[in-house]
């Protein structure tokens, strides 16, 4: 006779000789990837062990910054585009400093600039210098930094050369898996290791066709996050098309009187799976006001798609506002939503205002005209 377990009132059978208590079980360790199992396993049998891994395992992963620390999922596939110019790379960097400051390793794949460049925007971003007499602060820099420094590992490029670019290896023997392996030490399975690639459209790959191409590296970099149960942050390229976004005000609906980010959904398809393989999508606009002060702008970030987060055109949390020195490359949390909004409130109302006045003096004229004119015909008259 076969034997029998109970799953929410419903009678199991059981492969002959197995226990019921090892049928299906695999060992598992809170924070780390599940072993893959045989057969399927019913949410009762699991839910001790998926408890288990919630407990152990941070939910978001830390930025640095208090706007967005509750927005990227751990151990997620994040996409960060935006015009070029945006910001996208100062911002990437601004995390892993902030990270490397309280102890957080991030791996950082370049293929958009040399090791060099990056170290460089490092320095004007820790002793606020301008890129041109950063070089005169590299030794304080060190001294400095030397601590948290070694939280940040560079793979990529070494210099302007890139006609001899690897193949984007996510295997176990590639650069980059050793690189993750590296920064996380002893500390296996719940690290909390971030690894930011820029740019996506730039990783080499066997597809010639570039869509081709890039949904293949999409794949990768979707095996790689869940395989190696790390962090991805992946910039992307903006999709040139009709319709361009690099202001907040792009995205403006005044018939709602709030912000449409679903507009910028399109922005992100040069691959058909980015949209589905990504957890989360994020746009970078800039302001449509001018700067108060040289070298300082405001930049929105803004949430597209979020799978812990609500983005819906009624949402207060979707648009994050930052203060942004492009002099020092710094980033920091400046503006809520309602700030937003209220600017977008204010310059509709100089818009309508303007037009207002452009009619009223269209009018004016053409009350002019149609004045001399009659008077021109009484005179004929």
């Amino acid at each position: 006779m076969t034997d029998t377990k109970t799953e929410f009132g419903a009678v199991v059978p059981l492969k002959p000789g197995t226990p019921a208590t090892e049928q299906n079980t695999i060992e598992h360790k809170p924070g780390t990837p599940a072993a893959t199992s045989t057969g399927f396993n019913s949410l009762w049998e699991r839910f001790d062990e998926y408890a288990a891994d919630m407990k152990a395992t941070p939910k978001t992963v830390k930025t640095g910054f208090d706007s967005i620390d509750r927005d990227l999922k751990f151990n997620g596939f994040t996409m960060l585009g935006g015009a070029s110019g945006a910001g996208k790379t100062s911002l990437c960097l601004n995390i892993a400093l902030n990270r490397a400051r309280v102890g957080l390793k991030t791996v950082f794949y370049s293929l958009e600039m040399p090791v060099f460049t990056l170290v460089n925007r490092l320095v004007c971003m820790d002793c606020s210098v301008d890129y041109i007499h950063a070089a005169d602060y590299w030794q304080p820099f060190k001294d400095k930094a030397a601590e948290y420094m070694k939280n940040i590992y560079f793979v990529g490029i070494t210099d302007i050369v890139t006609d001899n670019l690897p193949k984007f290896d996510t295997g176990e023997n590639g650069d980059l898996v050793k690189t993750i392996e590296q920064a996380r030490g002893e500390e296996q399975g719940a690290g909390d290791v971030l690894i930011i690639i820029d740019s996506l459209h730039l990783l080499p790959a066997d597809a010639a066709d570039v869509r081709a191409a890039t949904n293949e590296n999409v794949r990768k970099i979707r095996t790689l996050t869940d395989t190696y149960h790390v962090n991805t942050l992946v910039i992307g390229q903006s999709k040139r098309g009709e319709k361009s976004f690099e202001y907040i005000g792009d995205i403006y609906d005044r018939k709602t009187g709030r912000h449409d980010t679903a507009q910028l959904r399109a922005q992100f398809r040069e691959s058909a799976l980015i949209e589905y393989a990504a957890d989360a999508l994020f746009y970078i606009l800039n302001d449509n006001r001018p700067p108060t002060e040289i070298g300082t702008e405001t930049k929105w970030l803004c949430a597209v798609k979020n799978r812990i987060a609500d983005t819906g055109i009624n949402s207060d949390q979707k648009i994050k506002g930052f203060e942004f020195n492009g002099i020092h490359y710094q980033f920091a949390d400046k503006y809520g939503y309602t700030e937003c909004l209220k600017q977008a409130a204010e310059d509709a109302a100089k818009d309508e205002a303007k037009n207002a006045s452009s009619n009223g003096k269209q009018t004016g004229k053409q009350a002019t005209r149609n004045n001399k004119r009659n008077t021109k015909n009484d005179t004929i008259i």
